[in-house]
């Protein structure tokens, strides 16, 4: 048996219709996930008080900042 006929099995046991209170679990589910996700993905306070300060500048000099940074961190690295 290979995998397309597996999952045509297994398809075929899945019920056609989705309860509302099947429905209801799912999306709160999905909400929590989501709203888990955002508070790992927050910038510590350190990293945001020092790009605050960046906010102001130009796009130009931003780059004329952080590509030299970058390139200093991975000749440390390396």
């Amino acid at each position: 048996m290979n995998e397309m006929e597996q999952l045509t099995q297994f398809r075929a046991e899945v019920p056609l219709g989705v309860t509302p209170r099947a429905e209801q679990l799912y999306r709160t589910g999905l909400e929590q996930e989501l709203s888990a996700e955002h508070r790992v993905v927050a910038r510590p306070g350190f990293l945001r008080r020092a790009l605050a300060g960046l906010r102001g500048v130009r796009p130009a000099w931003r780059y004329a900042i952080t590509v030299p940074v970058a390139a200093g961190l991975v000749a440390g690295v390396l």
